[in-house]
């Protein structure tokens, strides 16, 4: 639960969730940058993110080798969704 905490309350996925991925698996990639920034166990940062995605929070985007990762507007809609008025 400190580890969501943290996730939410520094934000850290927004400010550490852009990067070259270079083939990797995506959530190991994000598993092991925020490892580095929390001092968390490497596995339990993993199943964290897993966990997070399966439940429909966290997502990512990739486009030539970069990762974008992001919170989901909720766990129907993945992406937030803008309004033209």
């Amino acid at each position: 639960m400190t580890l969501i905490f943290r996730l939410l309350s520094e934000d850290i996925i927004n400010l550490h969730g852009n990067f070259y991925i270079d083939g990797k698996d995506p959530v190991k990639a994000l598993a092991s940058r925020i490892v580095n920034i929390t001092d968390d166990e490497p596995e339990f940062a993993n199943r964290t993110i897993d966990s997070l995605m399966k439940a429909g929070y966290l997502n990512y985007t990739k486009d030539d080798g970069y990762i974008n990762w992001y919170w989901t507007h909720n766990n129907n809609t993945d992406k937030l969704i803008s309004s033209s008025t």
